[in-house]
């Protein structure tokens, strides 16, 4: 279904992200601070605020409610 495999991909944006953001604000690479376990907390918030707008936006442009 076609809902299941936006679903899927929304999710997957967001782990990818989360995969990348975590260790670049937890060690402080590519020039951003070292924050730890605060990183990590920042980098999930990151990602899942993504991936709410991404699940709002295909919702608002299907006008179908998942």
């Amino acid at each position: 279904s076609l809902k299941a495999v936006s679903s899927i991909i929304f999710n997957t944006i967001g782990l990818g992200l989360n995969f990348v953001l975590d260790p670049v604000l937890i060690f402080g690479w590519l020039g951003a601070p070292a924050l730890g376990v605060n990183g990590a907390a920042i980098a999930t918030l990151i990602s899942q605020v993504v991936v709410t707008v991404l699940f709002v936006f295909h919702i608002e442009s299907s006008k179908s409610p998942f």
